[in-house]
């Protein structure tokens, strides 16, 4: 049996969370967890040990960097990748980011398309054609 990829999300906005998570539901991503604090992020991250977490920047409790800064060194050597969800997407954020781990930065509102397809190369998902996926 083929490994099931999993992904964590954590987001402080429900419905950004929700849609999230139909849209990689509809990807093929069928193990999803989805969290609205900081520091359910790092405890279901430290726990699961998913293949990607997508952590928004303005968790309440522990932001996204701190986060993302724990699952990293708590992580060890699991290998999972983490990208950090912001509305804003400068140099100063993308290179803060990378300093805590986070291997991707996406600037929301974020583009549906774009995202599911990041999220179907990084896991090895097929692509599905874009009238299913919807």
């Amino acid at each position: 049996m083929p490994h099931q990829p999993t992904v964590l999300i954590a987001h402080h906005l429900p419905h950004v969370s929700i849609t999230l998570q139909h849209l990689l539901h509809q990807a093929g991503v069928r193990n999803i967890t989805v969290v609205w604090q900081g520091d359910e992020a790092v405890a279901k991250a430290l726990s699961l040990q998913p293949d990607l977490v997508l952590l928004d920047v303005l968790l309440p409790q522990i932001d996204g960097y701190g986060a993302c800064q724990m699952i990293q060194q708590g992580w060890d050597t699991h290998g999972g990748r983490v990208w950090l969800l912001s509305e804003r997407a400068s140099h100063v954020d993308v290179d803060q980011a990378r300093q805590v781990g986070a291997e991707r930065v996406i600037e929301e509102p974020f583009d549906p398309d774009e995202v599911v397809a990041l999220v179907q190369q990084t896991l090895g998902l097929k692509a599905m054609p874009t009238a299913l996926a919807g």
